[in-house]
């Protein structure tokens, strides 16, 4: 039976906290070096099912990289959906419904097998020019990236347990002094 990982970790409160609360919990550093190494995992090697326990004692170490926090540009162009529906209260209900059946009709491939319709080139050339007029250019908050150079060597495989909790047994220098 294929094992997946399976542990309780107790958040820190914040992101920059570095420092676990008792000397069992992961901190934040920490918890993005496992998070940077379950992104190796191949979800195609596991078997499915539930409560698969897992017993490994591992050892991390390598070095974390975080990035600066930004406001890059944001461009925010409207919804499709509500676009449509602005063009369409201009129109009184017979018309409304007569466009909407033709959208309909011409997206009748697209819903069956995704092949979107042709549209005039004059038309389609009208649309993308509103809709470069209709783009909202502000900014936005992003979180620098976390990126990490780790090596995990497997220490132990013990039976697996029914009920696991991620236990630090002992953290090494570089962790210690952050």
């Amino acid at each position: 039976m294929a094992r997946t990982p399976s542990a309780t970790i107790r958040k820190a409160t914040t992101p920059e906290a570095t420092t676990p609360e008792a000397a069992d919990e992961l901190n934040a550093l920490e918890l993005h070096a496992l998070a940077n190494i379950g992104k190796r995992a191949q979800r195609d090697a596991l078997a499915p099912g539930n409560g698969q326990a897992v017993d490994v004692t591992i050892h991390l170490a390598g070095a974390i990289n975080v990035g600066e926090d930004g406001t890059p540009a944001a461009h925010t162009k409207p919804d499709a959906a509500l676009l449509l529906a602005v063009a369409l209260e201009q129109l009184g209900e017979g018309a409304r419904q007569k466009i909407l059946n033709a959208i309909a009709g011409r997206f009748a491939a697209f819903v069956a097998d995704g092949t979107p319709p042709e549209a005039a080139e004059d038309a389609a050339k009208a649309v993308a020019e509103l809709l470069a007029t209709l783009t909202h250019h502000g900014t936005a908050k992003r979180r620098g990236t976390v990126t990490a150079a780790l090596k995990a060597t497997v220490l132990r495989r013990g039976p697996a347990t029914a009920a696991l909790k991620a236990t630090v047994l002992r953290r090494g220098p570089a962790t210690a002094a952050a």
